[in-house]
């Protein structure tokens, strides 16, 4: 039976962390634990102008930073170590099959094409709606003070 203080997660994750402060990380299944520890990984900051809001995993292994060198993504290494080939040319994205861009099992990823991927994804499909929103509310703002009477 566990100790009510014990801090380990239950059932037990293997964790993958993306900061020195072991703050964020990826759970990963056990077979891909040893693998993925080797390297120094940090978490890619959301581009902005595509109105990206997911983090993931990623390293490089370019010499003089993080930031140079080829990009390795975790989730497309995992599903590259899986043995699993692209069923075609198009497909070249890897989705979270649960939208937890955190949760890098294997049974939780597929391979998928570009298309696929932004109407899979639940916080894109958020974001652009409260894109949409605002652009609606901001052509009604300008109607309605474009008709107002001047006063």
């Amino acid at each position: 039976m566990r100790h009510p203080d014990d801090p380990t997660p239950e059932p037990h994750e293997y964790r993958v962390y993306g900061d020195d402060m072991a703050q964020t990380w990826v759970v990963v299944d056990q077979e891909d634990y040893q693998w993925g520890i080797q390297w120094k990984w940090h978490f890619n900051e959301p581009h902005p102008s595509r109105n990206g809001s997911k983090r993931y995993l990623c390293r490089s292994n370019g010499s003089g930073g993080r930031r140079r060198g080829k990009k390795f993504i975790f989730h497309v290494e995992i599903m590259k170590r899986k043995g699993v080939p692209p069923p075609d040319a198009e497909h070249t994205f890897v989705a979270h099959l649960d939208d937890d861009e955190f949760n890098c099992r294997r049974s939780n990823l597929e391979w998928t094409t570009a298309r696929k991927n932004r109407t899979m994804s639940v916080k894109a499909n958020t974001a652009l709606a409260n894109l949409h929103l605002r652009q609606k509310k901001n052509a009604s703002d300008k109607k309605s003070r474009k008709n107002a009477p001047a006063g």
